[in-house]
């Protein structure tokens, strides 16, 4: 049964162009699908809509707030429902047409992480979304932004996480792909998606299969061996012989780090690696 269709609410004045009726401080009051929540946090303020830590009696949440004319890929939010609880996707407790509540997690993101060089934690990141995103695509679900910012650390100690930030996720047609808005995050981005783009009433199109977010993490790994800044300052330098110097392997990557970007950096989808080579790299 889906949740309510409007269902963030704020006793007060709404900012122009949101859903909200009010414009939430630390220490006011949401109600999310007729429950109670305190606002303890600000995390974000954007065009599509707003981030929030909240809380009731019991636990800390993440509630994300739309902005009038955004709304949740409730499509793909319902798709994924199933894999709750399995610990490789950000659990969605609950959402509706203009928000979504998302578990909490204190140790931000692989992003934020200081982990440029550290094999160990890097390594256990790639198999854990590996595996997320091979349950994803099982379950019909094409992320389309993978990246350092989008993956969730639960633990550093171990560096437990989860893939989250499905705001342009797409659900894959019976044959496996998906013909998708060309949006994206460059840096991250597979090549498919500047291939054979179609325009159509002035908004570009491309056909992306899973392997296009095996390739973003490729992409992902680089970012947190070399870190992101890194990447960013050449992301615009011309290509050599056709390949982008941001996807060069460093010389100091290790085995089997290095292994793995090389497979999963593969420019043919076809031969591009996935899941399987991936976890075979990490764990023989």
């Amino acid at each position: 049964m889906m949740p309510p269709k409007v269902a963030a609410i704020l006793k007060g004045t709404a900012p122009a162009g949101s859903h909200l009726k009010g414009s939430p401080q630390a220490g006011d009051s949401l109600e999310a699908a007729g429950r109670e929540y305190t606002v303890e946090q600000v995390l974000g303020r954007g065009a599509e809509g707003d981030l929030y830590v909240v809380a009731d009696q019991r636990h800390r949440y993440v509630l994300k707030c739309y902005r009038r004319g955004f709304h949740a890929n409730s499509p793909v939010l319902a798709a994924l429902s199933p894999l709750k609880g399995k610990g490789y996707i950000a659990d969605i407790l609950d959402f509706g047409e203009d928000f979504e509540l998302m578990e909490y997690f204190p140790q931000g993101n692989a992003a934020q992480a200081a982990i440029k060089g550290n094999t160990e934690a890097i390594l256990v990141i790639a198999s854990r979304v590996a595996k997320g995103l091979d349950m994803m695509h099982g379950a019909g679900v094409i992320h389309k932004d993978v990246k350092p910012a989008n993956i969730l650390i639960r633990d550093t100690d171990c560096w437990d996480c989860v893939l989250c930030d499905f705001g342009i996720a797409d659900l894959l047609t019976d044959d496996g792909s998906v013909v998708t808005r060309q949006v994206r995050t460059p840096l991250y981005a597979a090549p498919e998606v500047y291939e054979d783009v179609v325009v159509n009433g002035g908004l570009s199109y491309c056909r992306l299969t899973p392997k296009a977010d095996f390739y973003s993490l490729g992409m992902t790994i680089l970012a947190l061996w070399k870190g992101e800044d890194a990447l960013l300052q050449k992301e615009h330098e011309p290509a050599i012989g056709g390949v982008s110097v941001c996807t060069t392997i460093p010389a100091d990557m290790p085995s089997p780090l290095a292994t793995i970007c090389r497979g999963l950096l593969i420019r043919d989808p076809q031969k591009r690696w996935g899941q399987q080579e991936v976890l075979g790299t990490i764990e023989g």
